[in-house]
């Protein structure tokens, strides 16, 4: 679930928080969670 992900800490260095608004970089959280690339978009 996504909360584990969250909790793991895995896809930290990929999250910037800005008051309330939360970005999170698609492609480094993808690479830090070691998917693979590529596939369906």
């Amino acid at each position: 679930t996504a909360n584990r992900i969250k909790q793991s800490g895995k896809i930290d260095k990929a999250i910037t928080q800005i008051g309330r608004k939360i970005i999170v970089e698609a492609e480094l959280a993808l690479e830090l969670a070691g998917r693979k690339q590529g596939g369906r978009r």
